[in-house]
């Protein structure tokens, strides 16, 4: 968190958690020829956790390879809820708000992960019925080349925005992700939107894959 304008390059990382996250309070950041081996991927968050302006402007990610996640934007519902599985005591986080503006990531190498670009805005909602009532606004955020293989059959891409503050000006572009099964590619994934209440999200038309909306077969 508090991060400000800071280069990382060539740089390896073998462990658990996430590779490198982009906490609250994190602007004008360049990451480059990162390798990611065990671990979580590369995050942008989480956001929005603690009552508190959270966010995340002008960051780049170039050239990322991932043994096991891929990449993911996590924001915190809006309302503050009970977390009994995940802080002692069982205190109450979500609530925060912000920007998680101008993010780019591109030349992604993935191999195993479970899904592809995500951005998911319900972290700590637990069932509790506060989808969609994030307080981050999510604009302006590039994934581009982004090339390897899924564990198993899954999706392609995962984004699941607010109805408080709507996802815009989301670009998918050149995403070549194979599902596969017992190390032999066996099909294209999908994507699931899961659209806000404002302006869709836009898939560029350079990507090949079918698009699935949430609910549509």
């Amino acid at each position: 968190m508090d991060a400000r304008d800071i280069s990382l390059s060539n740089f390896v990382y073998r462990g658990g958690d996430d590779c490198v996250a982009m906490k609250r309070r994190s602007y004008g950041n360049d990451i480059k020829n990162l390798s990611c081996i065990g671990g979580n991927g590369v995050a942008v968050g989480s956001l929005g956790q603690y009552v508190e302006y959270s966010s995340v402007q002008d960051v780049v990610f170039d050239g990322v390879s991932s043994l096991r996640d891929s990449v993911c934007i996590k924001a915190w519902m809006g309302e503050l809820q009970p977390q009994d599985s995940y802080e002692p005591g069982g205190l109450p986080r979500g609530g925060g708000w912000g920007l998680v503006r101008n993010i780019t990531f591109r030349n992604f190498r993935p191999h195993g992960p479970s899904h592809g670009p995500m951005i998911t805005q319900n972290a700590g909602n637990n069932g509790r019925g506060f989808e969609g009532t994030s307080k981050m606004e999510v604009w302006d955020v590039l994934f581009q080349n982004l090339t390897g293989l899924l564990a198993g059959v899954k999706r392609t891409a995962t984004f699941g925005c607010s109805f408080v503050h709507t996802c815009s000006g989301i670009e998918v572009r050149n995403i070549s992700l194979l599902s596969w099964s017992q190390g032999i590619p066996v099909d294209n994934g999908t994507y699931q939107l899961i659209l806000s209440s404002g302006p869709p999200i836009i898939l560029n038309t350079t990507v090949a894959m079918p698009m699935l909306e949430q609910g549509l077969e």
